[in-house]
């Protein structure tokens, strides 16, 4: 079993607070207006940076729209009042959108909640030598120790493409719940983000997760100015109604930046995630990212006059999931939506024994061919449409099931003529669960040593490595598959046998079914030896044990030469772990040895060892059989 499993430290989202409502102020309209770069910044920005030409509109809704009524003439002031009103009235009169997750051009009001950004948790930091600076020797790279809201754990690696200043490389790392850098002034630390499993080192595919990065700001007069960039399968970025972040991004949406515009305030960095005052949501923004194995990310101090920065990021979509000190939310500002990447997630999968079926292209919706609540299995039709392959659309086409289970939800006003994006949920399916007893064995089926394989634990099947009649031996795996831990799914482990023998019946499972706790799956006919083992001979000793016990291993060899009282072999008593040895009685030769394995049930009274009896104890053993007990 992976020792990550054994060992779950607490993350931020532990202590979340309840869902939020949707908040009405969210929109993802691709395009607000070019924004010129600041010429404080111009010389430094290579050809590639100067694509960045799309910006927020950061500095205009810092700013509530303000009008003022001068002129001596009331006429003046009324019309100015008049004009506020219907200005104000058309926001507060805007329809509050719901689950509009699909469009062809253009993007509808949507309005994503902090369940639809799952976390990723920093657990600890493995190793350390970001950019060759230390303080830990080897490799190159600053490696974080991840958990996915799965519950799988992977490696996080930051590694420098070029070199960059920091102020103390020590200070990299872990603080708190957030991870932590820091950069030198005029300086760009400029790093390449890796997944890698956590055993094999192999890089591996994190299906989807949100990072929020905080306090993005700077000192006064423009001195240190701060920018955060990320070039990648970055999906979504989110920023508070009042940020103080201007986002401007690439016109081929390849690159998101970051940047301050508010001056830092002595002890204004946040101390949690999902606590955050006025002021920390102003200078923090969130980013989704979905099947991810890498990504590129800028951390810049773009001007001098501040020596260093430091910059902080933790796996929590803040900005929809963290609340005020004094209970409350900040409003939501915008989200930049990356249409080139993938559309907004539609429906999404809450518990472990749920999957969603995905769209793989572009539709044109006709209608359902399944309803909620209805089984379905491998190929089954979920719903019919058009696919649309540029201008190009195929006609009679169907969306069908990967997974065995019961839809649980429809994706939610869908019409037909819908235009539905690729890589939007469409269905929740349930995996089938298999609760206690599990496996049923009539009385007349049970032999008088079967042993039975319950679960220990709640498990999703990934794969079950035993067949009907195949002989199984302590050790040997029976399903490999993925724990339940609390809501999630832990790290793929090998559930094994503690028993030998036939397996004589098992529970049909297949992968991605669901099995409780206390769940009999398989059960199992140890190979038992029976009386008589050894038969008597003349002049010898057959030494046999009273009651049945699982063989261990021998202390002796054939010829050996045994005293009264000293350790022939091992043994467990049936339904006991402890190990207790068994003595000879006499004095005399080894003759035989019972055929007989590690493991192995020995019913009552079989013959186990031949001792050939010293001449001087022939008369005084006429019985010459006896049982032996144990010590």
């Amino acid at each position: 079993m992976a020792f990550a499993a054994l060992f779950q430290p607490p993350s931020a989202r532990d202590f979340r607070p309840p869902a939020p409502d949707a908040f009405a102020s969210l929109f993802t309209n691709v395009g607000p207006p070019p924004l010129e770069e600041d010429a404080l910044a111009a010389d430094e920005q290579s050809a590639e940076e100067r694509l960045l030409t799309r910006s927020s509109e950061a500095q205009q809704t810092r700013h509530p729209l303000r009008f003022t009524c001068r002129g001596l003439l009331p006429w003046v002031s009324a019309s100015c009042a008049l004009l506020a009103l219907i200005v104000l009235s058309g926001r507060m009169l805007a329809p509050r959108g719901s689950f509009q997750a699909f469009l062809l051009e253009g993007w509808e009001p949507r309005f994503p909640t902090c369940e639809e950004f799952p976390n990723l948790d920093f657990l600890w930091v493995a190793h350390s030598n970001l950019n060759n600076l230390g303080p830990d020797r080897g490799a190159e790279g600053l490696v974080y120790r991840v958990r996915s809201y799965k519950g799988e754990h992977m490696e996080m690696v930051f590694n420098a493409m070029h070199d960059f200043k920091a102020f103390d490389s020590k200070m990299f790392g872990l603080h708190g719940f957030y991870g932590s850098l820091n950069v030198m002034e005029r300086s760009n630390a400029h790093l390449k983000v890796t997944f890698k499993d956590w055993e094999t080192k192999k890089p591996v595919t994190v299906e989807e997760f949100a990072m929020t990065f905080y306090d993005i700001d700077e000192g006064f007069a423009h001195a240190g100015i701060e920018e955060v960039t990320i070039q990648g399968d970055w999906t979504v970025a989110i920023v508070s109604k009042q940020t103080s972040i201007d986002v401007v991004h690439s016109p081929d949406f390849q690159k998101i930046k970051f940047r301050s515009t508010m001056p830092s305030m002595a002890m204004d960095s946040p101390t949690h995630p999902l606590t955050l005052t006025y002021q920390q949501f102003q200078k923090a923004v969130t980013v989704r990212f979905n099947d991810v194995d890498s990504f590129e990310i800028s951390f810049r101090v773009v001007t001098a006059g501040a020596h260093h920065r430091f910059f902080e990021f933790a796996g929590e979509a803040s900005i929809l999931c963290a609340h005020l000190p004094s209970g409350g939310k900040a409003p939501v500002g915008k989200a930049y939506w990356n249409p080139k990447k993938r559309a907004p997630p539609g429906l999404v999968p809450r518990r472990p024994f749920e999957t969603v079926a995905l769209t793989k292209h572009k539709w044109i919706f006709e209608g359902w061919k399944v309803i909620e609540g209805a089984a379905i299995r491998p190929h089954d039709v979920i719903f019919g449409g058009k696919i649309l392959h540029g201008t190009e659309q195929q006609p009679n086409r169907t969306l069908e099931s990967s997974a065995n289970g019961t839809v649980t939800q429809l994706l939610p006003r869908a019409h037909l003529g819908q235009t539905i994006m690729p890589h939007v949920g469409v269905a929740i399916i349930a995996f089938p669960v298999v609760h206690p007893p599990g496996l049923e064995v009539p009385k007349e089926s049970r032999g008088a040593y079967d042993v039975f394989a319950i679960t220990d634990r709640a498990y999703r099947v990934a794969a079950f490595h035993v067949t009907d009649g195949a002989h199984v031996s302590a050790g040997d795996t029976i399903f490999c598959g993925y724990p339940v831990v609390g809501e999630n799914l832990g790290a793929k482990v090998d559930v094994k046998a503690t028993e030998s023998g036939r397996a004589e019946n098992l529970l049909t499972l297949i992968p991605g079914h669901f099995v409780l706790k206390d769940v009999v799956v398989m059960q199992l006919r140890p190979l038992v030896l029976y009386p008589p083992g050894l038969e008597q001979k003349p002049q010898a000793h057959i030494v046999k044990n009273s009651k049945a016990l699982r063989f261990d291993r021998w202390k002796v060899d054939l010829g050996s030469h045994v005293k009264r009282g000293q350790a022939l072999l091992t043994y467990h008593r049936l339904g006991d772990r402890h190990l207790h040895v068994m003595k000879s009685n006499v004095a005399g030769v080894v003759n035989k040895l019972v055929d007989v394995f590690h493991g192995q049930i020995v019913d009552a009274r079989v013959g186990l060892v031949q001792i050939q009896l010293i001449s001087s104890q022939v008369g005084h053993h006429h019985e010459a059989t006896t049982t032996s007990g144990a010590t």
